[in-house]
């Protein structure tokens, strides 16, 4: 009960602060995306770090590389959607992507496969995800970050559904060698309270002022865009569980009281925002 009370408050907390951020404008939303972005580097790397072995000091400064790396690759991509510069300086990212490569050549590494492979996974796992994402504020005329949330909406109800129907009547394991706690019944909860809240989505929510653009993306895109989630969210989170797993970690990080780090957080998110943005490019 202590560990509910815990993660709702910390919960509640934390979703005023992400929607007031996605809300106002597009600097703070990429404000927003970027510190989760590093939060989630920084603790990808945290982990990641016992592959490293004795390669403390390259561990260092591999972490360091790739976060300015990332944030350039990030402030491009984001800056490039919104208009801000000319699209010209996304052929700067590939020079910066070759950066990771020809660092190999000066370090003297036994194993520049595994150290190339950390930081591409990095790139792919976390920092395109915060960047594409940006596509969906620009849905209709000029910014409006109601459709990330309506995203966000439906990825919290998986989450949370899953979470409560799971710990009320959860006996079915889902995959059991990865994730001992998640269950069918949670599972479908999830996805149950994921179709609501789409539902709630297009013919509830537009009627605010500030999320009338969530009107912009049809009715049977968001509810693809729910299936989306009930499939894929629950899968990231499982990716996620797996690689802790093989790392022998329990959380990510202690950044969110009751809900572990960054990634533990975001799993989810990190793993279905290309799948959203592919859906509502495609069929919207």
């Amino acid at each position: 009960m202590t560990n509910f009370i815990t993660r709702t408050i910390s919960a509640i907390v934390f979703a005023t602060i992400v929607i007031s951020f996605i809300l106002i404008n597009q600097w703070t939303l990429m404000l927003l995306m970027g510190i989760i972005m590093i939060g989630c580097l920084t603790e990808f790397y945290k982990i990641s770090a016992p592959m490293l072995k004795k390669d403390i000091l390259k561990g260092h400064m591999y972490r360091n590389i790739e976060l300015i790396i990332s944030s350039a690759i990030y402030v491009i991509i984001s800056m490039t959607i919104f208009h801000i510069i000319p699209t010209q300086y996304l052929f700067g990212i590939p020079v910066l992507i070759s950066t990771i490569f020809t660092i190999e050549l000066f370090i003297h590494s036994k194993r520049p496969f595994r150290n190339i492979g950390i930081n591409l996974i990095s790139l792919y796992y976390i920092v395109m995800p915060m960047s594409i994402i940006h596509l969906a504020a620009q849905i209709g005329e000029g910014y409006s970050g109601a459709v990330i949330l309506g995203i966000l909406f439906l990825i919290w109800a998986n989450d949370s559904g899953a979470y409560i129907i799971g710990s009320l009547i959860g006996r079915t394991k889902l995959i059991p060698h990865v994730s001992p706690n998640k269950t069918i019944e949670g599972s479908i909860g999830g996805g149950l309270l994921t179709f609501l809240v789409a539902f709630l989505v297009i013919y509830f929510l537009p009627k605010l002022e500030w999320f009338k653009s969530v009107s912009y993306i049809k009715p049977f895109v968001w509810y693809m865009i729910a299936l989306g989630v009930f499939i894929f969210a629950s899968t990231g989170d499982l990716i996620e569980s797996l690689l802790k797993r093989s790392l022998n970690i329990k959380d990510s990080g202690s950044i969110l009281p009751g809900h572990g780090g960054f990634l533990d957080r975001f799993d989810a998110f990190l793993y279905v925002a290309p799948i959203i943005i592919a859906i509502i490019k495609i069929f919207n």
